[in-house]
């Protein structure tokens, strides 16, 4: 049987196992998707047909693939404990502040405001609005996430008795 043909046979296998794993996780869908498709016809190019079915060749090579894309998509997640606080990233949180914090932003500037912050905290600050978990942004700081939700707390107490 030529490489096609046993593509084409273990297709919806591949397809099965891949919607497997998307169910779990489902924004890694596409990525589950293609990896599989990519390992089916890796398998039928590596397959030696006396050792064992294909079939059973291609599930395991497919369901490996699919552990691969798991394992990248945690290690960017564990990652950002390697990120540095710098507050001079790219991201600019001043543009976000009015409308998060309209009371404050119509007393001041966006800018004012992020001066008046820590820089610390306006790092943590800008991190948590590129859609990182509170908990990851307090591993990556060395501290709990109940000491950062604190002492957000308390910055936003003084900076409010600052507009008032």
């Amino acid at each position: 049987m030529s490489p096609e043909d046993l593509v084409q046979s273990c297709l919806p296998l591949a397809r099965g196992i891949a919607f497997k794993f998307a169910r779990s996780y489902p924004r890694l869908d596409d990525e589950f998707e293609s990896d599989a498709l990519l390992a089916l016809w890796r398998a039928a190019q590596q397959y030696i047909p006396g050792r064992s079915k294909f079939t059973t060749y291609a599930s395991a090579s497919v369901r490996y693939a699919c552990l691969g894309i798991l394992d990248r998509h945690r290690a960017k997640k564990r990652s950002l404990r390697c990120v540095s606080l710098n507050p001079h990233d790219e991201f600019d949180l001043a543009a976000t502040i009015p409308a998060k914090l309209p009371a404050i932003g119509a007393a001041l500037e966006a800018r004012e405001i992020l001066d008046l912050l820590p820089p610390d905290l306006v790092a943590e600050a800008e991190l948590f609005a590129e859609g990182f978990a509170v908990k990851d942004i307090a591993a990556a700081a060395g501290a709990s996430r109940q000491a950062r939700h604190d002492r957000r707390r308390r910055v936003a107490k003084k900076m409010q008795g600052l507009v008032a």
